[in-house]
Parts: structure tokens; sequence; C-alpha cells
């Protein structure tokens, strides 16, 4: 039986992480490792450049295609599956307000798959997805950028350095993702599936990394 689309990536992800070099996960798979709500389709990590053609080898014998790289020091992969593609960055460079190297050294180590992995902090998980939803709100990968912030806020919300976030997101940005998230109960649980006592307790948190 053909593996659908989600297990794919999950089994790439695998791959990676028995490459032989350290990476750090970032994105929805690292959303999951803290809060197991949704699979992610496409792969986010972070890697030192010394380890980025181990990354690009691996890669290419699992049949990924390497897509135009460098933007925003990124360099991307691609590979057709049968219910769709799945897209994998690979940033050693910047990314977001931080270098990969940064997220990749703060990154703390997870149980993921049955494997230990390094996945990004809280905090630098929360940061860098305020950012990405930042730039496509209006994108499909926007909305799932609002469902993953809200796994991560439930699950993680007393992990996060509040006073990093506002050091390092300009005010604007951050009001503007929080108003997103906390909108309405109705809208709020149109992206992920909590209860009116979990709203609450959400948006009076928030309102106070803003206050």
């Amino acid at each position: 039986m053909n593996m659908d689309i989600y297990e794919t990536s999950r089994e790439v992800v695998k791959e990676l992480l028995s490459s032989g070099t350290e990476i750090g996960i970032i994105g929805g798979w690292a959303i999951w490792a803290y809060s197991p709500y949704k699979y992610s389709m496409d792969i986010d990590i972070v890697t030192r450049p010394s380890g980025l053609w181990k990354i690009r080898e691996r890669l290419q014998q699992l049949g990924f295609n390497e897509t135009s790289g460098g933007h925003l020091g990124k360099k991307g992969f691609k590979k057709a599956v049968e219910d769709g593609a799945i897209e994998v960055d690979v940033y050693d460079d910047k990314i977001g307000p931080f270098t990969a190297e940064e997220v990749l050294n703060r990154s703390l180590e997870k149980d993921l798959f049955g494997m230990k992995s390094k996945v990004a902090s809280p905090t630098d998980l929360a940061i860098l997805k305020v950012y990405a939803l930042a730039e496509r709100r209006e994108s499909g990968k926007g909305q799932k950028d609002i469902s993953d912030l809200i796994a991560l806020l439930l699950a993680e919300r007393q992990e996060i350095d509040v006073a990093e976030v506002r050091r390092v997101v300009e005010r604007k940005v951050l009001k503007d993702a929080i108003a997103l998230i906390t909108s309405s109960f109705q809208q709020t649980s149109r992206f992920y599936p909590l209860s009116m006592d979990e709203y609450r307790k959400l948006k009076s948190a928030l309102e106070k990394w803003i206050g």
C-alpha cells in the first residue's frame, strides 16, 4: 500500500536525521514535535554551512531536485509524489531575524518518530512563525502558520520567552499576528480545534504580550 504524502514527508525527515550531519527541525514538523495535532507536508530545517553538502546529497538520493536557492539564505528541494509534491527548505545562512546556526545552537533535543532530534526552541519557533505569517498571511501557507502558532502557544506558552519575542519582533508585526490568532472564537476555532476556555486563556495571555 502506497504511503500518503504526509507519511512520505515523515520518512524524508527520518532520512535527513540519519544523514550524518547536524540539523535542526523548524516549521510544521517542529510544531508537531511539541503538539502532535497535524502532520506537515513540507519540511524546513536549519544546518551549518559545512553540512549542506550531505543534506543535498541525501535529498538527491531520495529523488529530490534542487530548485532556485539562495532566497533569504535557503536552499530549496522538491519531489513530485502521488498526492502532490514535497518541498524541503534548507537554511544554512539566515532565517527570519536569526542565523541558521543561532537557531540550531538553541534547539532542544526532542523525540521525533522515535529518533533523537534537535528541534527549534519554542521561543525561536514562535518568532519564526510570526515572521512567516507576516509574509504570507493571505495564502494557504499563511493559514497553516496560524494553526501552527495556536498549537504551539497552547502547548508551550509557558516556555516562550515573551521578553525575547518583544525584543526581536516589531510591535506592529506582533500585534497583527495576535489579532489574526485571537480575532474571535469562531475564527480561531476554524484554524485549530480548541475549547472556549482555551481560547479565552490564550487571548488573555497574548494581549499581555502587547499590553
